[in-house]
């Protein structure tokens, strides 16, 4: 804790003076006429040392009282030659900032206005110096500053964009209070931001195009291949060979995988990326017959594949999953997945449940291990008791 007595002597020229003064003054007083006596006996003698020695105290006390009002006055005029330094840097800062600074009293008349007003917004600032704003502010200005006072009386900071004689500015106002908790006026700082502003809407307005041209290619595509799985649906019906409809059919189920696929990219936050668990889900139920449904367990994760790796993968569910020949249905009719991705690389096994004996004609075909080699990798076959085990390591998905 500070020694009050020693703030009073560091902050108080004339505490000290008057301190030094008395000081000398009582051991002047003390002594000298005691010094006086022991040295001289003849009374006269004394008495013209007396008056000269009251001339010396006067002398020592006025060169005394100098020099202490004269350190007192050069301490003073060097704290006056920095403040003004200081004063005229901040008014060097305060009138070529970037930004506009005006402060209002808590009558709303004109404290304090930089020039950057009068260069940027173009406002006279000749007349505006201490006359109420609502005297002078132009209509468009006028209801953002009335808001901004009325929030600054509540204590409450706003900002604000503003479009202001062919700019746009943003408006940012504080409250001031005074050591009472008082309200003591406003400060409004004003930054010019129609660049940023300009490139902001240009970079929105591109945004929403970009949008509805994505919509656009979304819905043309989609329309597209159902289309084409209309058409398909179309030659099916009519007498084919077995080999023709067994192709129809292989077409409708490809192209139904890659409509899921750019069905789950566009509804994704990210148009490159798919959903791994969403999207053989979807691939599944695009396949199945609702009148004898498959029974699906599925154990992936939620990560996102790329669109450029789902394509593939959907195309190969199909070859794997999917029977154009079957009676019934055209799954099997238990289907169990278990995926797992380590560092971007996907192990994907498929446990194909069968009713009865096992088909002795399956086996993985060369378009399916055409399409695991787009994915990086290889399908390994495993016939099990009751079921068929495929294992699809892949590279980087």
């Amino acid at each position: 804790m500070t020694n009050p007595l020693r703030h009073i002597w560091s902050r108080s020229p004339a505490v000290r003076i008057a301190v030094i003064y008395a000081a000398v003054s009582a051991v002047w007083i003390a002594f000298s006429d005691q010094a006086l006596l022991l040295v001289f006996d003849d009374p006269v003698i004394v008495t013209r040392l007396q008056t000269l020695k009251g001339w010396l105290f006067v002398s020592v006390s006025a060169v005394l009282i100098w020099g202490l009002i004269a350190a007192d006055y050069r301490q003073r005029r060097q704290l006056e030659i920095a403040f003004r330094r200081s004063e005229l840097r901040y008014r060097r800062v305060f009138e070529t900032a970037d930004q506009g600074v005006w402060m209002l009293d808590d009558h709303g008349r004109t404290r304090l206005i930089n020039s950057w007003f009068s260069r940027v917004v173009g406002w006279d600032l000749t007349a505006y110096g201490g006359m109420p704003a609502q005297r002078w502010l132009e209509p468009e200005f006028l209801p953002v500053a009335r808001r901004f006072y009325r929030r600054a009386r509540a204590g409450i900071g706003t900002q604000q964009e503003l479009r202001y004689r062919g700019l746009t500015l943003l408006i940012t106002g504080v409250s001031l209070r005074d050591p009472a908790g008082g309200f003591d006026g406003l400060v409004i700082v004003a930054a010019d931001v129609t660049e940023q502003a300009r490139v902001r809407d240009e970079l929105q307005e591109s945004v929403q195009q970009q949008a509805r041209l994505l919509q656009e290619v979304h819905h043309r595509v989609r329309n597209n291949l159902q289309l084409v799985i209309s058409m398909l649906n179309l030659q099916e019906s009519g007498e084919n060979p077995a080999s023709v409809t067994r192709f129809i059919r292989y077409s409708e189920a490809w192209l139904k995988a890659i409509a899921a696929a750019y069905h789950l990219a566009y509804d994704s936050p990210r148009l490159d990326r798919v959903q791994l668990d969403s999207f053989i889900e979807d691939v599944v139920l695009v396949l199945a017959d609702h009148e004898q449904p498959v029974a699906i367990s599925a154990d992936l994760p939620a990560v996102g594949i790329s669109l450029e790796s789902a394509v593939p993968l959907g195309l190969l569910l199909v070859r794997l999953l999917f029977d154009p020949c079957a009676a019934g249905s055209a799954l099997y009719p238990g289907i169990v997945f278990e995926g797992r991705i380590v560092q971007d690389h996907l192990t994907l096994s498929i446990r194909l449940q069968y009713c009865g004996t096992p088909k002795p004609d399956f086996s993985v075909d060369d378009v399916a291990q055409g399409l695991a080699e787009q994915l990086g990798g290889r399908l390994r076959l495993e016939q099990l008791f009751d079921a068929y085990l495929i294992v699809l390591e892949a590279g980087s998905v």
